[in-house]
This record gives structure tokens, sequence and C-alpha cells, in this order.
């Protein structure tokens, strides 16, 4: 579902080896999304993984100083009978290389 709409990569504890609860961090790798197709996501997202809520952000527009700069939908759903909260970030190809960097150098620790 998220390959229509940019490169999707798994981030975060998850690729740590590290998770200590249900929460995946996925970065969607695009540099020509726009908050028109980010909302088609959400539509998707919605359809396909039911979640019993979801939040927006734009940090495009908000820059807040620690948060990726690009979109996100936090997702709240239940999953193979347990509750997950997904975290989707798009941004542009430059910051999740960052970002990923950032994972290697950790795991090569």
């Amino acid at each position: 579902m998220l390959k229509k709409f940019g490169n999707p990569q798994v981030s975060g504890s998850y690729s740590l080896k590290i998770m200590t609860w249900r929460d995946l961090d996925i970065y969607l790798e695009s540099d020509t999304i726009n908050v028109d197709m980010f909302f088609e996501l959400g539509k998707e997202i919605t359809l396909k993984l039911e979640p019993s809520k979801m939040s927006f952000r734009n940090e495009l527009i908000g820059q807040t100083p620690h948060l990726p700069s690009g979109l996100y939908w936090g997702v709240h759903t239940n999953l193979f009978g347990q509750q997950w909260k997904i975290d989707i970030w798009t941004i542009y190809s430059e910051e999740v290389k960052e970002k990923q960097n950032v994972v290697k150098e950790i795991n090569a620790t």
C-alpha cells in the first residue's frame, strides 16, 4: 500500500531490534508527495487497517526542531489481535538517508 506513495523504510526500535512495545516507525521516502496525496494515503490506511485513531502533522509548515521535516500519520490500530501504533513519516530522500545512517551507526556499536 505504501509503495504507491513512495519508498517505505522501516526504522526505529524495530530496525534496532529493541522494540519494547508495538510501535512501528516507517519513513516513506518521497521527493514529490504533497498534502493531497498524503490524505489519499490516509484514506487507504483507514480502509485497510481500520484504525481507532489517526493523527496528522504537517511539519513542512510546523518545523518543530526535533521532528522530521515532512508529513506524518500516527495510526492506532488492532493487528493480529493486538494494539499497534504505526508512525508514518513522509520525508525527502536526503533526510531518510540521514536518519537511516543513524540507525546503521547505532547497530554497528
